[in-house]
C-alpha cells in the first residue's frame, strides 16, 4: 500500500492539537506529533559543509536518501494517510517538500486571530509557572526593563526569529501557493 503523506502547520495557539485529535481518531489516519521530518532534511544539507563530504563529493547518494526519506520515516505507519505536522510553510521547507513529497503535495494550515494567539500564551504565562515564556522572562535582568511584566512577556512571545514569527514567515510565503488550504 502507498500512503499518502499530506502536511499541518499554522500559528500555533491555532488548533492543531485539537485537529491531529479528531484526526486521529479514523483508522485510516495518523497525524504526528511535532515532527522532525524537517531536520532530517536540512541536516542532510548540513552534511555538505563537512570536511569528509567535501573530500568525497557525492551529490547523487544525499539525492538518494532524500528522495526516500518521507516513505522511509513512515515506513512502519500502518495508516493509509499520514499528516506531518511541522513548519512545511517557510519557504526552503516548502521547497524541499515540492520536490520530495511522494504524492501531490498538500498543506492544512491553520489561522488564528494574531491577538488571540498572544492571548492564549499570556494565559499559558499565568496558568503555568514552568511554561518557557515564564523562564524566559525570570532570566531577564529587571533593572532594565521599562515595560510591565506582560508587555515585556508579549515582546519575548513575539520576538524575531522565534516560532510565532516563524509561523507568520511561513504563512506569507503560503499566500500566493495553491498547494495548501486555510
Amino acid at each position: 500500500m502507498q500512503k499518502k503523506v499530506y502536511f499541518l502547520s499554522g500559528f500555533p495557539r491555532s488548533g492543531n492539537t485539537i485537529i491531529s485529535t479528531i484526526l486521529n481518531q479514523n483508522k485510516d489516519i495518523a497525524v504526528s506529533g511535532h515532527s522532525s521530518l524537517v531536520n532530517c532534511f536540512f541536516n542532510l544539507e548540513l552534511v555538505k559543509n563537512t570536511y569528509t563530504y567535501n573530500n568525497f563529493k557525492d551529490e547523487n547518494s544525499i539525492e538518494n536518501i532524500k528522495k526516500k526519506l518521507v516513505h522511509n520515516y513512515y515506513n512502519n505507519w500502518p495508516q493509509k494517510y499520514i499528516i506531518d505536522r511541522g513548519e512545511w510553510g517557510t519557504p526552503y521547507n516548502y521547497s524541499v517538500m515540492e520536490k520530495y513529497c511522494p504524492n501531490e503535495f498538500k498543506i492544512i494550515f491553520l489561522l488564528r486571530n494574531p491577538i488571540d494567539i498572544i492571548k492564549s500564551y499570556i494565559k499559558l504565562c499565568r496558568d503555568n509557572s514552568n511554561f518557557y515564556i515564564n523562564k524566559q522572562y525570570d532570566q531577564l535582568d529587571k533593572t532594565t526593563l521599562y515595560r510591565s511584566e506582560e508587555e515585556e512577556k508579549i515582546e519575548l512571545i513575539t520576538k524575531k526569529g522565534d516560532f510565532v514569527d516563524w509561523s507568520f514567515y511561513a504563512y506569507k510565503n503560503l499566500q500566493n501557493k495553491k498547494m495548501f488550504c486555510l
